[in-house]
């Protein structure tokens, strides 16, 4: 017993900062800590109403939540990752390395339900505060650790996280933001701790543990910075080039590697030497062309005032943001409702807080001058912003009316089975993919189906363009199906005995 709390306690002192005897805080001091403590149930209250109320009103889709679904639901049936909305006998670890999913099965088992996968991402998005909030408070005072927690909490990529379905990256957030608190206060085995189990996430965080690895050598870390870096660098090549591609059985390749080349997708060799120096070459014009790129790099560094230059921690932003900069995709550099810049938060709040401390102990007065203000002017900025963005929804009235076009869905839904197989809508697929076998409408892979629920006002994007999907819902009495329901446009076909 004696040993089992030794280790409790050395374990504890590697991955939280140490606190050392102060007296108990009392007058603003005392309300603002109070208040920076209720952040994170604050946030988790709010990204869990928006995330559901946006379910609920048909705003979430088989990509991705019903693929993370299925994923999550294979895993709590022990069983590999299979996703059938995106191809018959499909493993997700052949299109991300992200076996972290699996720590959701257990409360799968005891939940079967998509909405599962909000509420737990609402709930990593929120603890990610924590560390934030705790650092800025250590660095500059308990009214900052408040005011910056807010701000982070309600920043452009954050809510887009909450905006648009699951996805597996939330798992990286609080991980990386305990990572960056630690390596802002020089705690180097927690950062360890907390950075590593990012290599389970996904096959691109190989290279942000590097960053920090690197980081950690600048500081003459070396033997942990090295470890880190190699594993970082080790991981992403072993992922993406051997166990992605050998688990992909379509293509046999890390399909992502379009994003730095101009191949097509799901074909796209792995970049040789000389592609990677020319897309280094070509880096301050890739940048800003599309302009959307620039304003993507105004946004993230806007909203923490610009400041955040003066602190080297920038630096682990750095694989993200190049991937990104050099892409073709504009969902890369998009400010609206995806989750790539969710990744960025933590970093750059940390950087922030590590950058203002670095400017109020300068030696010139126009700095420390620039370090007094840019915590309200980071407040400011985020409240301002706020009505651009997915949480202002609710403050619509519209949010919690009643919503006739998803009641039709869910009835219809209703019709069909528990174990049924259905080709379904992008966006119709949430209401049945946890309790049947789901394929997405159109089904082009010809998977066989009992049933097919279609949003005949909705016919567009994933898998086919408008025209191509009218013309399969029109095929369907040629193929045996006949409807058996309707309602506001949303068609139900049930497979002829």
């Amino acid at each position: 017993m004696t040993a089992t709390l030794q280790w409790l306690r050395v374990s504890t002192r590697a991955v939280l900062p140490v606190r050392k005897n102060q007296e108990p805080l009392t007058g603003w001091p005392a309300l603002w800590r109070r208040a920076g403590m209720a952040l994170p149930v604050v946030f988790f209250a709010l990204y869990t109403a928006s995330s559901l109320l946006r379910d609920h009103h048909l705003g979430t889709a088989g990509y991705d939540l019903g693929i993370f679904d299925q994923a999550v639901q294979s895993y709590a049936h022990l069983d590999a990752p299979m996703t059938p909305l995106k191809g018959p006998g499909f493993n997700l670890l052949g299109d991300h390395f992200s076996p972290i999913l699996a720590l959701l099965a257990p409360l799968y088992r005891i939940w079967p339900d998509r909405r599962l996968l909000l509420v737990a991402q609402a709930l990593l998005l929120a603890v990610s505060v924590v560390p934030v909030v705790g650092v800025t408070a250590r660095k500059l005072g308990h009214w900052a650790g408040f005011a910056v927690g807010v701000a982070y909490g309600l920043s452009w990529g954050i809510q887009g996280m909450v905006g648009y379905d699951f996805h597996e990256v939330a798992f990286a957030i609080p991980l990386l933001a305990f990572a960056m608190a630690a390596l802002a206060e020089n705690r180097y085995r927690a950062v360890a701790v907390w950075a590593l189990p990012l290599l389970l996430v996904k096959e691109d965080m190989g290279l942000t543990v590097a960053a920090i690895g690197l980081v950690l050598v600048l500081r003459r870390q070396w033997r942990l910075g090295a470890g880190l870096t190699v594993a970082g660098i080790g991981t992403f090549l072993l992922t993406t080039l051997v166990i992605i591609p050998h688990l992909d059985h379509l293509f046999h390749t890390y399909r992502y590697w379009s994003v730095v080349g101009s191949a097509k997708s799901n074909t796209a060799p792995a970049p040789g030497i000389g592609q990677l120096l020319r897309l280094l070459v070509d880096l301050p014009r890739d940048a800003v062309t599309p302009t959307g790129k620039l304003t993507m790099l105004l946004w993230l560094f806007g909203i923490v005032a610009f400041v955040v230059f003066r602190s080297p921690l920038l630096l682990v932003a750095v694989p993200t943001l190049l991937w990104r900069l050099v892409s073709t995709n504009p969902a890369y550099w998009s400010i609206g409702q995806v989750h790539y810049n969710a990744v960025l938060m933590p970093i750059v709040f940390v950087a922030f807080a590590d950058a203002v401390a670095s400017l109020r102990s300068g030696r010139w007065r126009l700095l420390r001058g620039c370090g007094r203000i840019a915590v309200p002017v980071v407040l400011a900025v985020a409240l301002l912003a706020l009505p651009r963005f997915s949480l202002w929804d609710l403050t619509r009235a519209a949010t919690y009316r009643a919503d006739p076009h998803a009641a039709a869905a869910r009835a219809l839904a209703g019709r069909i089975p528990s174990g049924a197989e259905v080709s379904a809508s992008n966006y119709l697929v949430p209401v049945v993919v946890d309790r049947c076998v789901t394929v997405l409408f159109p089904n082009v892979h010809r998977v066989p189906v009992d049933y097919v629920l279609v949003d005949t006002t909705n016919l567009y994007g994933v898998p086919l363009p408008h025209d191509q999907q009218e013309a399969y819902l029109i095929a369907l009495p040629g193929q045996g199906y006949h409807l058996i329901g309707q309602a506001d446009g949303i068609e139900l076909f049930q497979r002829d005995r």
